[in-house]
């Protein structure tokens, strides 16, 4: 009597292809790092396009219990995983909040990135910024986060300490595939915001839309040397 095959494909068998063995482990590296992937990330990008579903959300649902989420924002679309709810999966250890002052930071540059709703690509330097905290509506709140007090005018040594938060601020978004860093040097800032900050909005609503109760409820910046 001949034995029925029951043998069923594997629902990892999409790993054996070719293009997804040289690609995938910088692709999973970065997903399970927190990186919003976008199609700045070509090779991942088109790796996930194509497997996004049921191969990779399997994956990530059974071996992490993670959610591989597809959102599109500004007629651009970008991955990243995500939690279940009142979950952390199996990478609890690994899942890192922004710190207050990154979340200032990113409100501020979220407005910036609304401001130029007409303009593609969104980009930015130092002296953007500046104008910023210097002049928009919001500035006297904005001087006293990050000087203690209303000023018009401060040092240039001031405004360095200022400069370097956002930097830091801008590395980390760099790493979650918020922004694409265009500066050449290490001290220059110049950079475009990416359709996934928008990932960012979801995420801090309250802070967002109650801007100012929630800085007066955090220390101010001019006191934080560190994040």
């Amino acid at each position: 009597m001949e034995h029925e095959n029951t043998t069923q494909k594997s629902p990892y068998a999409f790993l054996s292809n070719p293009s997804v063995q040289r690609y995938f482990a910088d692709l999973n590296l970065d997903l399970l790092q927190g990186k919003h992937i976008t199609a700045d990330d070509y090779y991942s990008y088109q790796l996930l396009r194509e497997y996004y579903e049921p191969e990779l959300k399997q994956y990530y649902k059974e071996l992490y219990e993670l959610i591989l989420e597809k959102a599109t924002f500004d007629n651009s679309t970008y991955f990243y995983l995500d939690f279940p709810v009142d979950s952390k999966g199996r990478l609890s250890n690994r899942y890192r909040e922004l710190s207050e002052q990154q979340v200032i930071i990113g409100i501020i540059l979220l407005k910036m990135y609304y401001d130029m709703y007409f303009k593609y690509p969104k980009e930015l330097f130092w002296e953007d910024i500046k104008e910023e905290i210097e002049q928009s509506e919001l500035k006297d709140l904005y001087k006293k986060l990050f000087f203690e007090e209303v000023r018009d005018f401060y040092t240039d040594k001031e405004w360095e300490k200022v400069q370097e938060l956002f930097r830091r601020t801008i590395n980390s978004f760099t790493q979650l595939g918020w922004i694409k860093k265009l500066s050449k040097g290490k001290e220059e800032i110049h950079f475009q915001l990416k359709e996934s900050i928008h990932r960012f909005a979801e995420l801090y609503k309250y802070e967002i839309e109650e801007f100012p109760q929630f800085v007066s409820k955090i220390k101010l910046f001019y006191l934080q040397s560190v994040f």
